[in-house]
């Protein structure tokens, strides 16, 4: 009997078909027990004796593989992979997989969502309302604002159709993307600056790596316009939080949302201003993608072992 661990802590709290489905193959799992996210000593201990994982957003780097010496297949309960080692994967010979497709809508919707939010100051005022206070915040429209859009993968393509139905101007950065940017959808631009000085808001859909930690910073933030709203719902150290929050307190008509973090619970001083709007870490979370991510999940386990027995 093959042996997982299902780390993600939330997994088949909806639907029991993704845990019924492992039963039905015969494969043994234990659910993430500590209810958060693991450090990479818990990863290897609660993994020592497990053949495969259904993955949350934890790491997986050389040194935490090198220690789970029966471990054959990752299968990501999500579309990232950055946190995850691919050279040393193939130099064990461990198979991964994830669900690239799944997720899409429902990040898409929130980022919309978390504009919305942030642009009419619904938090805030709701804030305000419930302690009493008849207070009334003066908001700004989205409907015919320059947005810059950097990635333009599948949440940044939706994001840009989910934009057009509010006239926005976009400007789209991507120079992994391959094809032409149709007009009628937005401008393709190739240079940064152009996006960090003529963009009344921005919004992140890039993966972490070397490259892109970071990107935000006190020098990108300085080129920005002070009302800029920024949007990140896709890698959390894509933002260098820091200096976000001092570039919020300097331009307090600007704003952020954010759903991802560099360290996660997130406890920072972004928690302290008015203009921002944190959520913690939800893209996926509606009922019809997290069921769907993680019935996808078991389903690549589950195949997995059938043609590799």
């Amino acid at each position: 009997m093959k042996k997982i661990l299902i780390s993600t802590s939330s997994f088949a709290t909806e639907s029991s078909e993704p845990l019924d489905r492992l039963k039905e193959a015969g494969i043994e799992y234990l659910i993430n027990p500590l209810k958060r996210k693991l450090t990479p000593e818990e990863t290897i201990e609660l993994m020592a004796d497990k053949d495969g994982v259904i993955a949350g957003t934890e790491s997986y780097p050389k040194s935490v593989l090198d220690k789970l010496p029966k471990l054959k297949v990752i299968s990501r309960c999500g579309a990232g992979t950055d946190g995850i080692d691919k050279v040393a994967l193939k130099a064990m010979n461990i198979s991964l997989f994830n669900t690239p497709q799944v997720h899409v809508t429902a990040v898409a919707e929130l980022t919309i969502s978390g504009l919305l939010a942030l642009s009419r100051k619904i938090v805030s005022q709701h804030q305000l309302l419930v302690a009493g206070k008849w207070e009334k915040k003066m908001g700004v429209n989205i409907s015919h604002k320059t947005v810059g859009i950097i990635g333009f993968g599948k949440v940044g393509q939706a994001v840009a159709r989910m934009l057009n139905g509010f006239s926005c101007k976009l400007l789209i950065c991507d120079p992994f993307y391959p094809s032409p940017i149709d007009a009628s959808i937005g401008q393709r631009v190739n240079n940064l600056d152009e996006i960090w000085s003529q963009s009344d808001i921005i919004s992140l859909h890039i993966p972490s790596t070397s490259e892109t930690k970071g990107l935000l910073n006190s020098d990108s933030l300085a080129k920005m316009k002070s009302h800029v709203l920024i949007l990140n719902t896709s890698r959390g150290d894509l933002i260098h939080e820091e200096a976000l929050y001092e570039f919020l307190v300097a331009n307090p008509s600007a704003g952020a949302y954010l759903d991802v973090f560099d360290q996660e619970p997130y406890a920072g001083p972004l928690t302290q201003l008015s203009n921002v709007v944190l959520t913690p870490h939800v893209g996926t979370f509606t009922l019809e993608t997290r069921t769907n991510m993680e019935l996808e999940s078991a389903i690549n386990l589950i195949n997995y072992f059938k043609n590799n027995e």
